[in-house]
């Protein structure tokens, strides 16, 4: 059987106790970051960093919304995300520093303004100061969104207001709904400059981070943010009561206790597909040039992550070649990746995710019942059947379905006629949860590269199941039985 991609549940890190962490795609999300510290006294001192930017449709501020008066808070102005509520973010930090012990030092920041006003674009709110609770509460409702999310000056300014602090325990918690810095993507940079801080002052802190209804774009970004501050995973939370949980959890003072260590979430270099000969769809969206992996998984040797636009990633041969092959208004776009020496070693994701019911019932009718409910009404109703050609292998999360098909060669082509020995494998993944969203990626690769696929087919289970509650075990075992059903090919 080839090696499938390192699969692990992980545990939580030095620090607090994250409790449970909801990821939901959504159009915001909010970030605060809590630094506890303690200059002459105060065994904790906390700074909660709140992320009072604007937040619109697509979770980042627009040029003309920015340059609009600013919104009261829980009110939006035109071009914002009408579902989008900032008082959650401030009601949540309200209530968390009513709570807090009067001998901790609690201070608040702000971040949110545009690129050209450093320092300006963060705001140290209310000073370091113990039996601060009520202060900051009050403050925190007072806080209006405006501009655009500065999370990097937001946080290299909170390290600084802990600079003279000789608390045992200092931390950041961000809050943020965007996940995102809108002035650069430069991770490497916000990590020299932390690092700088931290050894001119001698400070000992940690950072913790909360997601407010991020998209999937954002909260890769955030995990970037976090590996950059040596911190958790962020916790992603979908309601005010996720994010009021959080907040509490992370300012316990028995949260300060050390748990077992977390194997850290691993990064990857990502590059950028470029549009093919024929190629004829929209501008590509941009891509990071490093992606944070999902949970417990390691790109095997000799594979590569690769990018195409609006959150899109394929994993896919080393130096190879990825083009945006061609775009149709039914199929969508065609993304390919083809090995470098022209052997036929690939990986292709074709259509686009929101497929036609009749892709759901060839690959999963008779064995999803919400596919039977869905099709009522419909003239495939009574007709919604499996081709039969999928191996169906359960997913562990309620609505998801997946499944591996093998092609078989063309019958009459000799082996030797063929540009090189391959296996042609299919993955589809049908989430019925809502209504009917289907992804499916195809990969083909030699004998003694099936591990390729198993590769590409496990990272693409993980990536799109990232916040459906799949617990790590159930991880490991699609992993392998992926590997298993590929593997009886070579």
């Amino acid at each position: 059987m080839p090696p499938i991609p390192r699969l692990r549940r992980r545990r939580l890190q030095i620090g607090a106790v994250l409790g449970a962490v909801v990821a939901v795609t959504a159009t915001a999300a909010a970030l605060t970051l809590f630094v506890v510290g303690a200059r002459s006294g105060p065994e904790h001192r906390t700074v909660f960093l709140v992320d009072a930017s604007e937040v619109t449709s697509r979770g980042t501020p627009s040029p003309e919304t920015a340059a609009q008066e600013t919104p009261s808070p829980g009110t939006t102005s035109q071009g914002t995300d009408d579902d989008y509520d900032f008082s959650d973010i401030t009601d949540a930090v309200a209530a968390t520093a009513l709570n807090t012990a009067d001998d901790d030092a609690l201070s608040l920041r702000r971040y949110g303004g545009t690129c050209d006003d450093t320092p300006g674009n963060t705001t140290q709110v209310v000073d370091d100061a113990t039996q601060n609770g009520r202060t900051i509460a009050d403050a925190a409702r007072t806080l209006k969104p405006t501009g655009q999310p500065t999370l990097h000056s937001g946080i290299l300014a909170a390290v600084d207001d802990l600079s003279q602090s000789d608390a045992t325990h200092n931390r950041v918690i961000v809050i943020t709904a965007h996940g995102t810095d809108a002035c650069t993507e430069d991770h490497k940079s916000l990590e020299r400059g932390v690092t700088r801080l931290l050894d001119e002052s001698g400070l000992s802190l940690d950072f913790r981070y909360i997601g407010h209804r991020l998209t999937r774009e954002d909260r890769d970004s955030l995990a970037l943010t976090a590996v950059a501050t040596d911190a958790p995973e962020p916790v992603q939370a979908d309601t005010a009561e996720d994010l009021a949980a959080a907040l509490k959890e992370f300012t316990l003072p028995d949260s300060y206790e050390a748990l077992p260590a977390e194997i850290p979430r691993q990064t990857a270099s990502v590059t950028a597909c470029s549009p093919g000969e024929i190629y004829q769809g929209p501008s590509l969206g941009p891509v990071p040039s490093a992606l944070a992996l999902p949970e417990g998984f390691t790109l095997p040797k000799g594979t590569a992550l690769y990018g195409y636009g609006d959150g899109g990633f394929l994993v896919g041969p080393a130096d190879a070649r990825c083009t945006m092959e061609a775009a149709g208004a039914a199929s969508g776009t065609m993304v390919g990746i083809s090995a470098a020496d022209g052997s036929r070693t690939g990986v292709w994701f074709g259509g686009s995710a929101h497929l036609h019911p009749d892709s759901a019932c060839i690959d999963f009718g008779g064995t999803a019942p919400e596919l039977e409910e869905k099709m009522k009404g419909s003239h495939w109703e009574g007709h919604c059947k499996s081709d039969g050609t999928i191996r169906n292998i359960p997913t562990g999360t309620r609505g998801l379905y997946m499944g591996v098909r093998r092609w078989e060669r063309e019958a009459g082509v000799p082996e030797t006629d063929r540009p090189a020995p391959s296996e042609s494998f299919d993955l589809s993944i049908a989430d019925l949860s809502d209504w009917i969203s289907t992804h499916r990626f195809s990969c083909e690769a030699g004998k003694d590269r099936i591990d390729l696929c198993v590769a590409a087919f496990t990272y693409h289970f993980l990536r799109l199941t990232e916040g459906r509650g799949t617990p790590g075990e159930e991880s490991d075992r699609v992993g392998k039985e992926i590997a298993a059903i590929l593997s009886e090919a070579s």
